[in-house]
């Protein structure tokens, strides 16, 4: 299920960046500039086409500061700042007519700036004031033009001469103006709506891929970053003014709650994550308790901003969540020093996501003047797209850090499998070898004590024969004798059964040959033997091992297989030794043996488990037109490139052994 989650993954990534792709290709070609008393093929930024005047006791009207007596109080605003920082003064600015070009088109004045308390719009029509009033502490209903960022409809040009005033109120002032007709007005509406659709649709695209994940895991890290990437979405949407549009049209005091809320909400998510993904409680529990602290202040301050706004938490909130991704750093560089691979990607994404951060504070606090550029598409990128493109970048590192860490807990896993694995295999030979030594003992004990008793026992009935006894005592002589004789013969059988004492002594191949000829002598089964010399190249463990499962395979053809014939092949090449035991009889029908599932069967997993504790491989197959064939391999270098070589000459045997029996 993870495979198919990074497939998905990777699938969005390559979105993600074909889009940034395209996103940037698309701001370079598109320059096109307008020529003197030319319409303009794109929005004019108002740079040094305005004047400023600073009212800071915030009473002045729009008949003072029209008025010829506040003219020279304008100063020009000849660098281009667009950052007046933060400041409890209203701004007047005066923009002159006479910049407006010369086509017969309607004009439209943006002002983008979302976050703005109050903005007045100011134009002179038959000698009278009219006004616009707006800005983010007023209703949607308020907005001349029903959007997302401020509108101003300009008056036809050819009736009036006179300056438009703008007064701008609020705890930041961002003099972020353009001037647009109608035709640019639909070609940028209609491409910034492409544009940040695609570039939600990746955003929510994480958060769902993520979610799959935490359901699938159950991994609570993957259950943060989805909360932290909701917040973080919702913080850029209210940026964009889209929660002043969709959500609460007509209640603007809670854009301000909601924008603080999220960004709390999502540093105290990312901490979170952070601290549960980087495992800082094992790396580094002292920054693991202050990151847990830090948290427990973010949620008094996210209780205290939901319920109070000022200035003072307006600033003290961005300084907040700039400390927290700075707390951040700690774990994540004490995680890389562990070489944790994970952490090197959420390391760059927490760089990035703090330099889009600080630029965004120089930018809103005024420490940097910001000068404006008449290119519209540099300025967007300045002011607007920095924050969000560091945002949709550090949301694809952190997926990758993500699916580095699913990668790696593949490896572990696969480690920790094959660590049991080993483990398992120890445990059974040991467990196997113990068994086998009991069974030595015993056999040795029943051989050499029990049975040299049973014949002292034996040879003592046998010379009360030669007593003068009457016949009905000779008779209870005898019988007892033939039983004492019986009993001789089934320790020996049962000793020799516990461990062939003839493995030892004579060597596997003439072992396997007697082991068969007494198996089946009895049962009437005829038997054909092809066996080889292989005792210099089986050790002795394997020696036994090959015994057993030759005893246990003819044990199940003598009371389960109802067959007349059976065939054993022990020959050997210059990679393995190889067993092949064919016999014609009732094969095993199921399908779990045709799944190779040999657990349900005892004797067949002990053999399995035999084989696999030698290295070997082992097959067995019902044969046409009936009976049954097993084919185990040993290798004797361990070296398995060569298996192909190998099975095929056990195919070679098998095949020789089938014609054989036919013939019979």
């Amino acid at each position: 299920m993870l495979t198919k989650y990074n497939k998905w993954l990777n699938k969005l990534v390559d979105l993600a960046a074909g889009t940034l792709l395209c996103l940037l290709v698309f701001s370079f070609f598109n320059t096109g500039h307008a020529k003197n008393n030319e319409c303009p093929t794109k929005p004019v930024i108002l740079t040094d086409q305005f004047s400023i005047l600073d009212d800071s006791s915030r009473s002045l009207t729009i008949e003072q500061v029209s008025s010829p007596d506040f003219f020279q109080e304008f100063n020009k605003n000849k660098q281009g700042r667009i950052n007046l920082g933060l400041s409890n003064s209203a701004h007047w600015v005066r923009i002159d007519s006479s910049l407006f070009f010369d086509c017969e088109q309607e004009w439209f004045l943006l002002f983008s700036w979302g976050q703005q308390d109050y903005i007045n719009f100011y134009w002179q029509e038959n000698n009278s004031w009219h006004q616009v009033v707006t800005g983010a502490k007023h209703s949607y209903s308020s907005r001349q033009i029903k959007d997302r960022k401020f509108w101003f409809h300009i008056p036809d040009l050819s009736k009036n001469h006179s300056p438009y005033f703008i007064r701008l109120e609020g705890k930041q002032t961002m003099l972020l103006m353009s001037l647009w007709n109608q035709d640019i007005l639909s070609l940028y509406s209609s491409s910034f709506q492409l544009a940040f659709g695609i570039y939600l649709g990746i955003l929510v695209g994480f958060i769902f891929y993520n979610l799959c994940v935490f359901f699938s895991l159950r991994d609570t890290s993957y259950l943060y970053y989805v909360i932290y990437l909701i917040s973080i979405a919702l913080v850029v949407a209210d940026s964009q003014g889209l929660t002043m549009q969709y959500l609460w049209s007509d209640k603007p005091e809670w854009s301000a709650r909601f924008s603080s809320s999220c960004l709390l909400l999502s540093t105290i998510s990312y901490l979170s994550f952070v601290s549960k993904f980087l495992n800082s409680l094992s790396f580094s529990p002292k920054s693991h308790r202050l990151i847990r602290f830090y948290i427990k202040i973010l949620l008094t301050f996210l209780c205290v901003s939901f319920f109070y706004t000022s200035t003072v938490v307006a600033i003290i909130i961005p300084a907040l969540v700039t400390i927290g991704f700075s707390l951040s750093i700690i774990t994540i560089a004490i995680s890389i020093k562990s070489n944790y691979r994970p952490a090197i990607f959420v390391g760059l994404a927490n760089i990035i996501i703090l330099g889009g951060m600080f630029w965004t504070a120089t930018i809103l606090s005024g420490i940097f003047p910001i000068e404006i550029h008449s290119d519209y598409e540099g300025m967007w990128w300045t002011v607007h797209l920095i924050f969000p493109v560091s945002i949709l970048l550090e949301a694809i590192l952190l997926s990758l850090a993500l699916a580095s860490r699913i990668k790696l807990l593949k490896q572990e896993n696969l480690l920790v499998q094959q660590k049991l694995v080993t483990s398992k295999e120890r445990l059974s030979s040991q467990l196997i070898a113990a068994q086998d030594n009991a069974q030595k003992i015993l056999a040795a004990d029943l051989h050499d004590g029990i049975g040299q008793n049973l014949m002292v026992i034996n040879n003592r009935i046998n010379r009360l024969r030669h007593v003068e006894l009457t016949p009905k005592m000779l008779k209870q002589v005898g019988f007892i004798a033939d039983i004492t004789q019986q009993t001789i013969h089934d320790v020996r059988g049962l000793a020799h059964h516990l461990h062939p004492h003839q493995l030892d002594k004579l060597g596997l191949s003439v072992a396997l040959e007697t082991l068969a000829h007494s198996t089946l002598k009895d049962a009437g089964i005829s038997l054909d033997c092809l066996i080889e010399t292989v005792d210099d190249l089986v050790s002795k463990e394997n020696s036994l091992h090959l015994y057993r499962v030759t005893q246990e395979a003819l044990k199940n053809i003598q009371a389960h297989a109802n067959a007349d014939q059976v065939s054993i092949q022990l020959a050997s090449d210059d990679t393995s030794v190889n067993l092949i035991i064919c016999d014609n009889g009732n094969g095993i029908q199921g399908a779990w043996f045709e799944q190779k599932d040999y657990s349900r069967a005892f004797g067949l997993s002990s053999m399995q488990e035999r084989v696999q504790l030698m290295g070997g491989i082992i097959d067995i197959s019902n044969r046409q037109p009936k009976g049954l064939a097993l084919a185990v391999s040993v290798w004797l270098d361990k070296i398995t490139e060569r298996r192909g070589v190998v099975i095929d000459r056990r195919q070679k045997m098998t095949n020789y052994t089938d014609t054989k029996m036919q013939k019979r």
